[in-house]
């Protein structure tokens, strides 16, 4: 017996696989692992929140965020739902459910609400997605360091700064209010110790490739944090000193071979950034650049399409990838490759690479090629589950099935499940956008009539924690436009209208670096 017909019509595996989560939660809901716990300050009291693991990931009671927030709870529709009411707004949310309604509009969350013995937890990030938008308090969250601050509460955070020379590298820890430290060896790292848990972490991680110094990463011993830096096979020796106004903690590590230097004697670093407000529930200024990855579609043995000519189209992404990376650089922001050579990457690692380095804006390049060998002119995609019409779909389908995913109904229903499940649908304006941004530019940069921005499922796009588009710059089996795109000139045309849009997205959807994204 199938296990459709032993359940019904109505079978489906993802609510199986819910009501084996929901036994399991009841089976070990007395013995939740315990996490680093959530500290609350408002005014001039601090209060902590136990955090829980399930399946790997954090969660706290919903009950526990009411008694600080002050919202009202009422169980509805067979108490499989909850009413949240803060104000004047309306939030529904539904056990084993990771969408959530806020004042009649979907929000999604990383993982789904659990009901379990009449408790209702929720994953961290219900705070800043759902709490942030409806709390009636001043609110600020610091999810570095598990840290919500309600009303004027000042945040001493601590940021890192770093700078590299010939003979030692400099860390710079720099915090609002003074913070004292004590740093000691353990093996090949320095153990840095702050005397007070007043301060909050303004990062998590963070690598380095000099030699001397290759990561700082925040630790937690007992119920306090500290700095762990692990030194290079360069390190020799380190001094440390403290700077005022604004607070610093200074730390050079000096390369095998070099004298350590006096304090009077530092070498010159950028000036301290000046806080022209009070730093009430605003974060200290952190060593951070906006991201923006670049993704040069195809590479290596996976060619792409291949104009009449013998133009690759792995050859022309990576081109104008390069000349788009360059100009976003000159700008002060940080550009990524997903490849920047001849090798397969993929898919869901192009995303993943966007995703770990904490990208603002992610734009995958492609050349187009179509069974019309005269089709001409430029496209921009965003993510969505029905394609836009019969030839985007087909377009998708070539592009997922450049590693292998030759099941479109397999890969259909997988895309369906991320873009519902997964925060990608938080962004599906702004990747509207900043698709017909780019399809201006490039009808005005390169002359070319208006093919319009469209709508398919292409793989690459799923899951990206941003706003993220697809760009066929032109058809590559058009023998017109493939001279064209081997056209070192023409293909600097293109990066210069895509690199147009993103300035004006940028104008008209201002957005900060994303904590954790690197500096590097």
């Amino acid at each position: 017996m199938s296990m459709r017909k032993a359940f019904g019509r109505g079978f489906d595996s993802r609510r199986l696989h819910h009501i084996f989560c929901f036994v399991f939660l009841i089976l070990v809901i007395p013995a939740f692992a315990q996490e680093q716990n959530l500290t609350v300050f408002e005014d001039s009291r601090k209060a902590t929140i136990p955090v829980q693991t399930i399946e790997g990931s954090p969660f706290v009671k919903i009950a526990d965020l009411q008694s600080l927030l002050g919202f009202q709870m009422n169980s509805v529709v067979g108490n499989q739902n909850l009413s949240i009411t803060a104000g004047q707004h309306t939030v529904i949310l539904s056990t084993n459910r990771a969408l959530v309604s806020v004042d009649q509009k979907l929000v999604s969350l990383s993982k789904p609400v659990f009901l379990v013995q009449g408790v209702w937890l929720v994953p961290l990030d219900f705070i800043p997605r759902v709490l942030k938008n409806v709390s009636q308090k001043h609110f600020l969250w610091l999810e570095s360091s598990r840290s919500l601050m309600l009303g004027e509460v000042q945040a001493n955070q601590i940021t890192l700064k770093y700078a590299s020379e010939s003979k030692y590298s400099r860390l710079v820890f720099q915090a609002v209010n003074a913070v004292k430290f004590t740093a000691q060896m353990e093996g090949s790292s320095l153990i840095l110790i702050p005397q007070t848990d007043d301060f909050s972490p303004g990062f998590q991680n963070a690598a380095f490739e000099d030699g001397v110094v290759q990561g700082v990463t925040v630790e937690t011993r007992g119920s306090h944090k500290v700095f762990r830096i692990q030194t290079g096979t360069e390190y020799g020796s380190y001094r440390t000193f403290e700077l005022k106004d604004p607070p610093r903690y200074i730390i050079d590590f000096y390369r095998k071979g070099s004298q350590v230097q006096q304090p009077e004697q530092p070498i010159t670093i950028p000036p301290p950034q000046t806080q022209t407000v009070p730093p009430t529930l605003l974060p200290s200024p952190m060593a951070t650049k906006k991201v923006i990855v670049i993704d040069p579609g195809h590479g290596g043995t996976e060619t792409g399409a291949k104009g009449p000519g013998g133009t690759l189209e792995k050859d022309v992404t990576i081109s104008i990838a390069r000349k788009l990376k360059g100009m976003i650089e000159s700008t002060g922001t940080r550009a990524i490759l997903t490849r920047d050579g001849d090798q397969v990457v993929p898919l869901d690692d192009r995303t993943s690479r966007a995703n770990n380095n904490k990208a603002n804006l992610f734009i995958s390049i492609h050349a187009n090629a179509t069974i019309r060998g005269k089709a001409r002119g430029a496209e921009t995609y965003f993510l969505s589950t029905q394609a836009t019409d019969d030839e985007s779909r087909n377009i998708a389908a070539v592009e997922n099935n450049a590693i292998g995913l030759d099941q479109a109904p397999a890969v259909q229903e997988d895309l369906k499940l991320i873009l519902w499940d997964m925060a990608q649908t938080e962004y599906l304006t702004e990747s509207s956008q900043l698709a017909e941004m780019i399809q201006q530019e490039l009808n005005k940069e390169l002359n070319i009539s208006n093919r319009g921005i469209k709508q398919a499922p292409f793989r690459v796009l799923t899951g990206a924690t941003m706003p993220a588009v697809l760009v066929e710059v032109g058809f590559i089996n058009n023998a017109e436009e493939e001279k064209l795109m081997a056209n070192s000139e023409y293909q600097a045309k293109i990066a210069t209208a895509i690199f147009r849009s993103i300035q004006k997205f940028e104008n008209r959807n201002p957005v900060a670096p994303k904590p954790g994204a690197s500096a590097q």
